[in-house]
């Protein structure tokens, strides 16, 4: 089997920061949500070094997984929200 390297969090903010810029050019990069999304972030990038993932298939599963349920960035609603109502809907000012 080949030698895996796994995602450290620095690579995966410059990773996101690197996607982010060439699909969504012109919108701002994502962010962690706060020390919250800092721990989610870390969870999911620990996922695929757990001994019962023993594929390459298997540990980007559960990589990708652990990315859409932990969220540990902020969604688009969520950074718009936080100024105020949001843009498309001024009712939502302070939804959750």
């Amino acid at each position: 089997m080949p030698r895996l390297y796994y995602l450290a969090e620095e690579h995966a903010h410059d990773l996101v920061a690197s996607l982010t810029e060439q699909v969504f050019p012109d919108s701002p990069a994502f962010q962690l949500r706060g020390s919250e999304g800092r721990h989610a972030l870390l969870s999911a990038l620990d996922q695929p070094r757990r001994p019962y993932y023993r594929t390459l298939p298997e540990k980007a599963g559960a990589l990708h997984f652990s990315l859409n349920k932990n969220r540990p960035f902020a969604e688009r609603d969520d950074q718009d929200i936080e100024g105020g109502a949001h843009p498309a809907n001024p009712t939502r000012a302070g939804a959750a």
